[in-house]
């Protein structure tokens, strides 16, 4: 079977000669192949073609290839130019990773625009085993070992399937042109490296070397969508989320299963988890916090907490001048304390408004501070009454204080201080409320 009924074969639920594809362009051998079975298949085509201006007149050089055959065949050209060093710098990224960032960038908004039904690039068997030794050499967990989809959202690798031989030969026989990129024969880029020497030494051993392992990442690609299943279905069953930022797994329901780490690592969404520190966790004391990338992962006495960073933001200082009636986090209150009644409100603060120094300020609290909790004879750190309450690390993070000339006159939420608290000779209160959306 040559390549072009193999492409058809692969592609029968995709091609479809009715809709119109954005095909990736490079001028390299794999995308001229592409783009020559495409237009053989006789679908509707445009071609997208990214200058990243790295190899100066060569990359120009690639443009004008592209540019004439898109004419000579009329075929739709997008073709775009970036500063990829430039940008690379900007944002602090690797070369390679900004390329990409702005190729597919591209690509997106294209079909957006154009609405294109996806576009298709000419990633081949030879560079999902090359990506499969890359991501070995980084460490990676068993999503790193599938190697690239042939489908992620709207792009689509409809030569996947063919080895790099193949390519060549359909080169040969149908007379493609194309044009070749000097920097693929230089071992400084990881993949090009790969590709020189270690592939090659499987091929000594096994001329289908290329092709079998290709064959494996398939079946393993399946058992991972399998694990996936199971893994979502036990969590969803078993985990408690109470908002996008905040889960809470009890450790006799994760104890009951052969490891923690795929429930913990996917709902930290693939951040780069150690299972060691995950194991040593789930063994230490309660209290003991894991942080990795954006999550932050606790064990709470019974529980595992695991809170993005989203949720640790910090609170922002705030002055409360006397004649103010409200605030970013309170309603602010003057009652006659002749006509008030004392409420039993966790969420407010009935204080004696003379003995107020203002401003008030309101804060996070802070290591180190204490107050004289209302209904306690000597004074106890904020820590102290924290822990007293059980209040976790994570909420701990949460809890400010309202401050009166270096005083804490209300540890908010939990208890105000005696030495601002209401009394038989108080004439006027000041009511400090939570607004409903802080009165958690």
């Amino acid at each position: 079977m040559n390549l072009l009924e193999q492409f058809k074969k692969e592609n029968s639920q995709l091609l479809n000669t009715e809709r119109v594809y954005l095909v990736a362009v490079s001028g390299g051998s794999d995308s001229m192949t592409l783009l020559d079975l495409c237009i053989k298949c006789k679908l509707k085509i445009a071609i997208a073609h990214c200058n990243f201006m790295l190899r100066n007149k060569e990359s120009m050089r690639d443009e004008n290839f592209v540019k004439t055959f898109a004419e000579k065949n009329a075929i739709p050209l997008f073709c775009e130019r970036f500063d990829t060093k430039k940008i690379s710098a900007e944002q602090k990224l690797s070369i390679q990773e900004t390329a990409r960032n702005l190729r597919y960038n591209f690509f997106n908004e294209l079909i957006i625009v154009h609405n294109f039904q996806c576009v298709f690039t000419a990633h081949n068997q030879n560079d999902n085993v090359e990506t499969l030794f890359i991501n070995l050499l980084r460490g990676t967990g068993i999503n790193g070992l599938k190697g690239i989809s042939k489908k992620r959202n709207q792009i689509l690798r409809p030569l996947l399937f063919a080895h790099k031989q193949q390519i060549i030969e359909h080169i040969v026989t149908n007379k493609i042109q194309f044009v070749e990129d000097s920097s693929n024969n230089s071992d400084y880029y990881l993949r090009n490296n790969i590709r020189h020497h270690i592939i090659p030494e499987f091929e000594k051993i096994d001329i289908n070397a290329v092709e079998k392992m290709y064959k494996s990442l398939a079946k393993i690609t399946s058992d991972i969508a399998l694990q996936k299943y199971f893994i979502d279905d036990w969590i969803l069953k078993n985990a408690t989320s109470f908002n996008e930022n905040e889960t809470v797994i009890s450790i006799e329901k994760l104890d009951t299963l052969p490891t923690a780490f795929p429930i913990i690592k996917t709902i930290c969404k693939g951040a780069n988890i150690s299972d060691l520190e995950i194991n040593k966790l789930l063994q230490a004391n309660t209290g003991a916090i894991y942080q990795v990338e954006n999550y932050f992962i606790l064990k709470n006495r019974n529980n595992v907490i695991i809170k993005s960073e989203n949720y640790l933001e910090q609170i922002a200082s705030e002055i409360i001048l006397e004649n103010d009636k409200k605030s970013n986090s309170f309603l602010l209150q003057n009652i006659d304390a002749d006509d008030y009644k004392i409420e039993n409100n966790i969420h407010a603060a009935q204080l004696d408004f003379n003995k107020l120094e203002f401003p008030l300020i309101h804060r996070k609290w802070q290591q180190g501070d204490y107050f004289y909790p209302h209904g306690m004879r000597s004074k106890k750190s904020v820590s102290n009454v924290l822990k007293d309450r059980k209040v976790s690390l994570f909420d701990r993070e949460k809890v400010t204080v309202l401050i009166s000339d270096n005083k804490i006159a209300w540890l908010v939420g939990i208890r105000i201080d005696a030495r601002f608290a209401i009394t038989e000779n108080t004439k006027c209160v000041y009511k400090v409320s939570l607004k409903f959306e802080n009165a958690k």
